[in-house]
């Protein structure tokens, strides 16, 4: 909601830390939990225009690059790569094999 808002940009570096943190060990309901359901609950128009169809559309983008048998990085905002309408479970449920690096 716009109060829970408020209050991550009053703690911006608090939040970076623990987002950080949550990434580094994997620990992505966490990072679900701060960034992604928050949006999805208070502007759920917002979420679905700048994480639901922009990974849509990035994930019809990485088909294309991934043409050959080669292996590829992307890198994205982590906010990107979390949930059911990530870019992970995007390509997963297209047959993809998506592994996390550290």
């Amino acid at each position: 909601d716009f109060e829970r808002s408020l209050a991550q940009m009053a703690d911006f570096e608090g939040f970076s830390q623990r987002t950080l943190e949550a990434w580094r060990t994997g620990d992505l309901d966490s990072i679900e939990e701060e960034m992604i359901g928050p949006m999805k609950t208070a502007a759920p128009g917002a979420y679905k225009a700048l994480i639901a169809e922009r990974n849509a559309n990035w994930v019809v983008q990485i088909e294309k690059i991934m043409t050959g048998s080669d292996d590829y990085f992307i890198a994205v905002g982590a906010g990107h790569f979390i949930g059911t309408d990530g870019v992970v479970e995007l390509l997963k449920r297209k047959g993809y094999a998506v592994e996390r690096v550290q």
